[in-house]
C-alpha cells in the first residue's frame, strides 16, 4: 500500500515537472489508438527537425526533440498513455475556463443590452481562436449587424453671427467655447447647464465694475441662457461648434486625399482627429464623407471591422481608448459609468441612462468638485469641503472619492455627536479631550467655542464645590459638596475621589423570587444613600464575597433587579453591594440559600399498553422537541423507591420508530406498572419530567363483584355487597353511576352519585334515596385499571 501511494505521488508530482505530451502534440486526449498516436509523433518530429535552424524556435525544437524517447514511452504504454490524457483533459479544462474568464471580460466592454455588433463578435473570434457560434454560446448575446450609414441628422446650424459674437465674447474672456465658459461637459443635461448660467449672470450682474471682461461674461451667460435651455437649440450649438472644429481638419483630409485617394490607415487617423477635437464618432465619419463628396474626392476606404470602431470614445475629452480600457488614457475619465438610480451600465458619452433616463452625461461634471474638495479638505476648509462635496454628490453620488470625503467628512460629525453625548451626560473632563481632536480635524468647526464654554463653566463650578469639601470636617457636609461637584461634572476626578472616601453602608434584607424564567431581587437601602448605586453579583457553588466575587449583572440605581439570564439547571447564590464613586460596601445583601429555576417538563402523551401474541407492547406520543424517555417498571406497584423497580437509562426517538413503541418479549405472569419520563437536555444537562403511570396486566384480572341491598323492614337503608375472588385485596377507586331511564353504559351515562376511594374491600353504604328507583352501575376512575380487574354486577 505504501510502495502504491508514493508511487502515484511521484507520478503526478512529475506529470507537474514536464509538459503534458498530448498536449505537446496536439492531440485530442479522447484519442487512445497507437496508430493515431504514431502519426501525430511523426508529424511534429518533422515539424520540429525543420525548425532547429530557426531563429526563436531552434532551441525549442531541439528540446522537443529530445522528448521523442520518451513521448513513445508513455503514449506507447496503455496504463501511462491514460494518466497522461486524463491529465491533459483536467489542464485543457482549465485553459478553457481561464480563457472564457478573458473573454467574459473583454466582451463586457463590447456588450450592451445582451447584444454584439457583428464586426465585434469577429474580433474576439480572432483573438481568443473561437468559433463565433462558440462565443455567443459562451456570453449568451444577440448579434447585430452594422449597417455603416453616412448622413446628415438633419439639424440646423446657428446663424453665423450668433456664432461670430460667442466666439468675440469667448475670446476676450480666453474660453474655447460655452461648455468650458459654464465649466461644465457637453454631455451635461439642459437643466445643469441653465442653472450654472443663471448663477454666473446673477454674479455678474451685482458686479458695478462693468469691464470689457464683465461685459462678455454677462453676454455669454444671456447666451447660454437662450441656447442652451433645451435640447433642440443645445444641438444646433453643438453641431455649429463641430463644424468650427471640422475647420482644422479639412487641411489633413486634403493631404490624404493628395494621391488620389484615402486609404483604411489614413482614413482612421483622419477619423482620430476628428474625435479628439471632441466630434462623435458618427458625426466624424459624416463630416468626413460629406467634405470629400464636396472636393469630389474618392470616399476613403472602409473595411467590414474598421480598427477605430472597436475603440471606445472618451464622453469628456473625445478621446478613442482601446476596448478594455477602463478610464479614457488622455484625461483619466471612467470610460463606463454605473448609473446611481438603477444601476445599469452606460459609456461616458452617453447622456442618459438607456434604462432609467437618469442624466449620465452629468456625472463628470462631479471630477473637478471632487478635486477641488479634497483641495479645500487637505487645507482644513471644511465648510468649503463641503459645499462643494454636495455639488458632486447632485451629479454623481456613488462616485469612490465622494463616499471617500464624505467618510473623512464623517469624522467630523461624530466627533461632534460624541462631545455632544458626553455634555448630555455631563462628562466634562472628557468633553474637553474630544474637543481637542475636533480641532485637529477641523479647527474652524462652528460648534467649539460654545462646547469649550460649557465645559468650562461646569468644570470651574465642580472645582469650587470640591475646594470647599476640604475644609469641612462634617462627613455628611463633605458628601454633599462632593456630590454637588459630580453634579455639575460627573467625571471630575476630585469629586469622584473625595466620595469614593467616604464610607459606604451595605444594603440588607435581600429577597429572592422566582418563577420559570426570571429570578426577582428585591432589598432595602442603607439609611445614608445619596448617590449610592447597587451592584449585582450571581456566582455558582458558593456565597460572593466582595463586589468582585462572581458575575457582575448589573449597577443599578433602585433597590429592584430581575435576572432574565438566568439558565435552567444552574443553583445561583446572589449578593447585592453598595457603590458610590470607586467605593464599595465591605459586606452586602445575601441570599445564602442557593436558587435554581422552576422546571416544567413536557410529559409524554397517549400512554397505553398491552400484551399481544405473547409479547408486551407499550406505546406513546413524544412531546415536541423530546427525543429520549426513561421508563421504569415494577411488579409491586408504581415504581417509587421501596419497590425496586426496573429502569431503562434511555429509550431514544430513534428505538421507539425502529420497534414500533417499546416491547417485552416473553413478559412474565404478573402486571407490569410502568412509569415513562419524557427527557429535554438544557444546556448540555438531561431534565426528566414527573413521569405518566401505566398498568399492564399480564396475569388473570381480578374478578370483582357488586351488589346494590336496599332494606326497608326495620330500617330503611341501603348499601353495595362487594365480593372478590381473592382475598384482602385493595380495591382502586370506584365511581358509582345512576341513572333513572335504564341501565348506564358509560361514566357519562347518568350522574355520579358517590366516588369510592382506594380501600380495602368492604361493604359501603349509601343513602337510600340516592338507590331508590334508580339504575345503578359501578365503574372504575381510572381506565388502566381495567387491565387488572373485572367489575361484575350480579
Amino acid at each position: 500500500m505504501f510502495f502504491l501511494f508514493y508511487h502515484s505521488n511521484f507520478v503526478s508530482l512529475l506529470l507537474l515537472m514536464r509538459d503534458n505530451y498530448y498536449i505537446l502534440l496536439e492531440l485530442d486526449p479522447s484519442v487512445r489508438d497507437e496508430a493515431s498516436i504514431n502519426k501525430a509523433i511523426t508529424a511534429k518530429q518533422q515539424q520540429w527537425s525543420s525548425e532547429r535552424n530557426h531563429p526563436t524556435k531552434g532551441n525549442l525544437a531541439q528540446q522537443y526533440l529530445g522528448k521523442l524517447s520518451d513521448i513513445k514511452t508513455v503514449l506507447l504504454n496503455p496504463e501511462l498513455r491514460n494518466t497522461e490524457a486524463e491529465e491533459a483533459k483536467k489542464i485543457l479544462l482549465v485553459e478553457k475556463e481561464e480563457k472564457n474568464k478573458k473573454l467574459k471580460t473583454a466582451a463586457s466592454i463590447l456588450v450592451k443590452n445582451g447584444e454584439i455588433k457583428e464586426n465585434d463578435l469577429k474580433a474576439l473570434a480572432k483573438k481568443f481562436k473561437l468559433l463565433e457560434n462558440e462565443i455567443t454560446t459562451i456570453l449568451k448575446v444577440r448579434v447585430i449587424k452594422e449597417e455603416v450609414t453616412y448622413k446628415d441628422d438633419g439639424i440646423q446650424l446657428l446663424d453665423e453671427s450668433v456664432i461670430k459674437k460667442i466666439r468675440s465674447d469667448l475670446n476676450l474672456i480666453r474660453k474655447k467655447d460655452l461648455f468650458d465658459f459654464l465649466g461644465l461637459l457637453p454631455t451635461s443635461s439642459c437643466t445643469v447647464l441653465w442653472k450654472k448660467a443663471t448663477e454666473i449672470y446673477n454674479q455678474s450682474s451685482r458686479n458695478a465694475n462693468k469691464t470689457a471682461e464683465i461685459t462678455a461674461t454677462n453676454s455669454l451667460a444671456t447666451t447660454c441662457l437662450t441656447y442652451l435651455k433645451d435640447e433642440t437649440v443645445k444641438k444646433r450649438y453643438q453641431k455649429s461648434l463641430q463644424y468650427e472644429s471640422f475647420d482644422e481638419i479639412k487641411e489633413l483630409i486634403d493631404l490624404a486625399a493628395n494621391d488620389g485617394s484615402i486609404n483604411v490607415a489614413e482614413y482612421q487617423k483622419l477619423i482620430a482627429a476628428c474625435t479628439e477635437k471632441g466630434l462623435p464618432l458618427d458625426r466624424a465619419e459624416f463630416y468626413i464623407y460629406d467634405y470629400c463628396l464636396k472636393k469630389k474626392y474618392p470616399q476613403p476606404q472602409k473595411v467590414d471591422n474598421p480598427e477605430y470602431r472597436k475603440q471606445v470614445q472618451c464622453g469628456v475629452c473625445g478621446h478613442l481608448n482601446e476596448p478594455a480600457s477602463n478610464n479614457c488614457t488622455q484625461c483619466t475619465t471612467p470610460l463606463k459609468l454605473i448609473c446611481p438610480k438603477c444601476g445599469n451600465a452606460a459609456n461616458s458619452i452617453d447622456k442618459g441612462c438607456s434604462k432609467c433616463g437618469f442624466s449620465i452625461g452629468d456625472m463628470p461634471n462631479a471630477i473637478p468638485l471632487i478635486r477641488d474638495a479634497k483641495v479645500e479638505l487637505a487645507n482644513g476648509n471644511f465648510e468649503t469641503a463641503k459645499k462643494l462635496l454636495k455639488e458632486a454628490e447632485l451629479l454623481w453620488a456613488t462616485h469612490p472619492d465622494i463616499v471617500n470625503i464624505r467618510k473623512e467628512l464623517e469624522k467630523e460629525n461624530v466627533v461632534v455627536e460624541k462631545i455632544a453625548q458626553l455634555i448630555r451626560e455631563k462628562k466634562f473632563v472628557e468633553a474637553q479631550k474630544q474637543i481637542i481632536e475636533l480641532k485637529k480635524i477641523n479647527n474652524s468647526n462652528s460648534s467649539i467655542p460654545n462646547f469649550e464654554r460649557q465645559c468650562n463653566e461646569h468644570i470651574t463650578l465642580a472645582e469650587n464645590y470640591c475646594r470647599q469639601a476640604r475644609t469641612v470636617l462634617s462627613g455628611d457636609r463633605k458628601l454633599d459638596l462632593f456630590l454637588s461637584a459630580l453634579e455639575e461634572c460627573a467625571d471630575y476626578n476630585d469629586a469622584i475621589q473625595g466620595a469614593s472616601s467616604i464610607p459606604v453602608e451595605p444594603p440588607t434584607n435581600l429577597t429572592v423570587t422566582k418563577n420559570k424564567q426570571t429570578v426577582s431581587l428585591r432589598w432595602t437601602v442603607p439609611t445614608n444613600n445619596k448617590a449610592l448605586k447597587y451592584r449585582i453579583i450571581r456566582k455558582e457553588g458558593s456565597i460572593p464575597v466582595s463586589a468582585s466575587d462572581g458575575e457582575i449583572l448589573a449597577e443599578v440605581e433602585f433597590p429592584i433587579y430581575d435576572d432574565l439570564s438566568a439558565k435552567i439547571g444552574k443553583n445561583y447564590y446572589y449578593a447585592v453591594f453598595s457603590i458610590r464613586g470607586k467605593n464599595y460596601s465591605n459586606t452586602g445583601a445575601v441570599k445564602t440559600d442557593p436558587v435554581s429555576l422552576d422546571i416544567d417538563i413536557e410529559e409524554v402523551k397517549n400512554l397505553k399498553g398491552y400484551v399481544r401474541g405473547g409479547i408486551l407492547y407499550l406505546e406513546w406520543t413524544f412531546p415536541a422537541g423530546c427525543e429520549t424517555v426513561k421508563i421504569e417498571y415494577s411488579h409491586l406497584g408504581f415504581p417509587n423507591s421501596s419497590n425496586n423497580a426496573n429502569s431503562i437509562a434511555d429509550f431514544t426517538k430513534e428505538q421507539y420508530d425502529r420497534k414500533r413503541g417499546y416491547v417485552i418479549n416473553q413478559p412474565v405472569s404478573q402486571d407490569y406498572y410502568f412509569r415513562v419520563y419524557s427527557c429535554f437536555k438544557i444546556n448540555n444537562t438531561p431534565f426528566y419530567s414527573k413521569g405518566v403511570n401505566v398498568l399492564v396486566t399480564n396475569s388473570a384480572p381480578i374478578i370483582i363483584t357488586y351488589k346494590v341491598v336496599i332494606k326497608k323492614w326495620f330500617s330503611q337503608s341501603a348499601y353495595i355487597k362487594i365480593n372478590s375472588d381473592k382475598q384482602n385485596i385493595v380495591l382502586p377507586e370506584i365511581i358509582v353511576i345512576a341513572n333513572q331511564e335504564g341501565r348506564p353504559t358509560t361514566k357519562k351515562d347518568g350522574r355520579c352519585i358517590m366516588t369510592i376511594p382506594s380501600q380495602q374491600m368492604t361493604n359501603l353504604n349509601i343513602p337510600l334515596r340516592e338507590v331508590e328507583e334508580q339504575h345503578i352501575r359501578l365503574f372504575f376512575a381510572n381506565e388502566n385499571d381495567y387491565n387488572k380487574y373485572r367489575l361484575n354486577p350480579t
